[in-house]
């Protein structure tokens, strides 16, 4: 076995033999390396610390209309200053690079410049009620690398302008685009309301009697019309049993009283008729048929028939109005049931409309209560959304006045941008300390690759390691020159 001793002595031994392969190149890189350090132009950077300033007015307050997180805001905002519009201006304004711009085109130009401007945010990690331990990020850094430390400083303090402005800038614009949107909505909503409002007016005003709203009074109606028609229906059939009883009074009245001419009681027709009758009911007991006296009673009994039968006008004709005082108080008596009844006939009549008005009106409240109730949900929905959409129309105002007058999340600078004293490129010790490491690892690869490829046999391990066995004893190199 061969042991560690006997591992760095042949690794040394390696190594003072390839001494040359190890030498070369190491000192080659190193030379290289330390003349690239001294040689390549310094590099300055200048640059400026922004803190991420909160809100004067805290959010539970006053919320923001701007949205997404600050990080993303500063992001996008960096993508805004840096394009390529503003790059190749501050190229031109402050001669930057004018061996470049002589051959290259301005998209190099603009790549070459955006690797020289820096940016980064600083971030600490905070407890966020809602999402829980998160990064925030409190300042951002900004700057540019130049090899003039005036124009270095010129042109970070030219970014560090435009990112505040931009900033400033972008939250006003944002929010007044949002306050825009949300008065544009509440008009929208308002006019949507109105419509809605003269919508139902007109079907309240076309359905006026059979609303929802209506349906128990028109029920109470219903009820109360059905309950009285049965009563009127029995006062009629009363009253036309008193007007048949009058009619059948009448009848057998006679319009003219009796009176006295000569000394002579004179009888009215009636009660001539009346003599006659019981006369022909004696006489008929008595006689045939075909009595002579009996014929001429029954021919002036005809006759005075006929006449009491045209009384009423003949004596009107004549001037004479009937008189008789049981007639009178009879007929009156039946006018007046005649005018009762035709009151109630009306009254019926009219009871019935109403019942079939109100039953029509209970129908169509049915039809139209589904229509009626999406017209009110509606504009209840339209006055909800139009009452939110006020109230974020004020807050956005107020949003929009904070962003105005600054009181908004803004930038502010903490470290401006200096002239820098010291090159921030190249690293000259950190450069030729890697220049080093590489020169001796470029050299122990040469050394270990020109032993690996030399077919000879230095030591008893290659030996081994070949035959499988190992030797005997081992002859040391004797230098016959020394000798």
């Amino acid at each position: 076995m061969i042991s560690r001793r006997s591992m760095f002595e042949e690794w040394r031994a390696v190594l003072w033999r390839r001494r040359a392969y190890f030498l070369i190149p190491a000192l080659l890189i190193s030379a290289v390396t330390i003349l690239a350090a001294f040689l390549l132009p310094p590099v300055y950077r200048s640059s400026a610390t922004i803190l991420l300033e909160e809100p004067v007015v805290s959010n539970e307050l006053v919320a923001t209309t701007v949205s997404g997180s600050p990080d993303q805001q500063l992001q996008a905002i960096n993508k805004r200053i840096t394009s390529s519009n503003n790059l190749l201006q501050m190229i031109d304004e402050y001669d930057l690079y004018p061996a470049s711009r002589k051959k290259d085109p301005p998209e190099k130009l603009v790549a070459k410049m955006r690797k020289d401007i820096v940016f980064w945010l600083e971030s600490v990690e905070i407890n966020d009620p809602e999402k829980g331990l998160r990064e925030a990020s409190i300042a951002l850094n900004i700057g540019f690398q130049y090899k003039d430390p005036a124009v270095a400083q010129r042109v970070a303090e030219r970014l560090v302008t435009l990112f505040i402005e931009a900033q400033a800038d972008e939250r006003l614009k944002t929010s007044r685009q949002a306050n825009a949107f949300v008065n544009k909505e509440s008009e929208r909503l308002s006019q949507s309301v109105d419509d809605l409002r003269k919508k139902l007016a007109a079907f309240r005003e076309q359905y006026a009697d059979v609303l929802p709203e209506m349906e128990e009074s028109n029920r109470k109606g219903f009820e109360a019309a059905d309950k009285e028609l049965p009563i009127l229906d029995a006062e009629i059939r009363a009253q036309n049993q008193r007007r048949v009883e009058l009619e059948a009074e009448l009848a057998t009245s006679s319009p003219y009283r009796s009176y006295t001419l000569n000394g002579e009681t004179v009888l009215n027709p009636n009660d001539q008729l009346e003599i006659l009758q019981n006369e022909l009911a004696k006489m008929s007991a008595t006689f045939g048929p075909s009595y002579p006296p009996l014929l001429d009673l029954k021919k002036r009994i005809a006759e005075l028939a006929a006449a009491a039968q045209n009384r009423g006008p003949t004596a009107r004709s004549r001037g004479r109005m009937p008189d008789n005082p049981a007639y009178l108080q009879v007929s009156a008596a039946l006018k007046a049931a005649e005018g009762n009844l035709r009151s109630l006939t009306a009254r019926r009549d009219e009871m019935k409309s109403r019942l079939a008005d109100y039953e029509g009106r209970l129908r169509q409240t049915q039809v139209i209560a589904g229509e009626y109730a999406h017209l009110r949900q509606s504009l209840d929905q339209a006055v909800e959304q139009h009452r939110k959409v006020e109230e974020k129309r004020a807050a956005a105002e107020i949003a929009e006045t904070l962003e105005h007058e600054g009181k908004g999340r803004r930038l502010s600078v903490v470290d401006p941008p200096i002239v820098p004293h010291k090159p921030a490129q190249p690293i000259r010790l950190i450069l030729i300390g890697l220049g080093l490491a590489l020169a001796a690892l470029g050299g122990l690869g040469a050394a270990v690759a020109a032993e690996y490829f030399d077919p000879r046999i230095y030591s008893a391990r290659q030996l081994k390691s070949l035959t499988g066995e190992a030797p005997l004893a081992s002859i040391p190199f004797i230098d016959h020159r020394l000798a």
